[in-house]
């Protein structure tokens, strides 16, 4: 098929993958897949013919996460999206007026200072007007912490997924996938909700495969179909093609 390796580069893109391997792990829990993710690498690492093999780096991103207090909220009279309106002004920033040059408009924008943005102490004494009037601090109405998130959430197929990959080296694909099944079948346990599936040049090669197991039944037929137009005979047409193996044989063997 003349479009396979647009398609194969089509895919390389969408996906990140441009391994001979990929064992795709779907689920919702960034921590279970990462653990997950690892498991099935130390399962099958040692394979015969599986080299070059990683497991995706996701995680590693410091982050500032604010998680609010519902009931020290409810008790000041604040409302949860005032926090959420007053660390986005702070740290993302906020429009709030325009100056014009001519015909050229120019927004301004407010925010903290770098320094300040960084720094979980400073956000912690955020003032967040009460509903009585008087101004709380953000540490008594939310938890500031600083946390090692992902660097990016990958998905597909709507849901997140996290990879291990690796090439192959004096072997063929389809055996080594078949072992890589055979040792996650048997030594990883995966929660409900979670999968694998295969990707990479081996899912190309099962495509055409599938491909090709339509398309070539379907050509046997027309050119039998055509042979016993051409002799007028059934016999004659099923002994060429029933030779057609049998040749194919005979070639590889000589």
């Amino acid at each position: 098929n003349f479009t396979q390796p647009i398609q194969n580069a089509f895919d390389e893109l969408l996906s990140g993958i441009k391994a001979q391997i990929a064992v795709k792990l779907f689920g919702e829990d960034l921590n279970v897949l990462k653990s997950k993710a690892q498991e099935i690498h130390n399962s099958i690492d040692n394979i015969p013919g599986l080299v070059d093999l990683a497991v995706e780096q996701s995680f590693g991103q410091p982050q500032i996460q604010i998680i609010a207090d519902r009931q020290a909220c409810s008790r000041y009279g604040i409302n949860v999206s005032e926090i959420l309106e007053l660390v986005e002004l702070a740290i993302g920033g906020e429009v709030i007026d325009n100056i014009y040059l001519n015909i050229r408009r120019f927004g301004i924008h407010v925010r903290y200072q770098e320094p300040y943005r960084s720094d979980p102490k400073v956000i912690e004494d955020l003032l967040v007007h009460a509903e009585n009037g008087t101004l709380v601090p953000l540490k008594q109405v939310a938890q500031i912490k600083e946390v090692i998130g992902p660097i990016q959430i990958n998905r597909e197929k709507n849901q997140r997924r996290w990879v291990i990959q690796g090439n192959v080296r004096g072997r063929d694909l389809g055996s080594v996938v078949a072992d890589i099944k055979k040792r996650i079948a048997n030594n990883v346990e995966l929660p409900p909700g979670y999968y694998v599936e295969y990707g990479g040049q081996f899912e190309n090669q099962q495509r055409a495969m599938t491909r090709l197991t339509i398309i070539v039944p379907i050509v046997i037929t027309l050119v039998f179909l055509i042979l016993c137009l051409t002799f007028g005979s059934i016999g004659e047409a099923l002994l060429i093609i029933i030779n057609v193996p049998l040749a194919l044989i005979g070639g590889i063997l000589g």
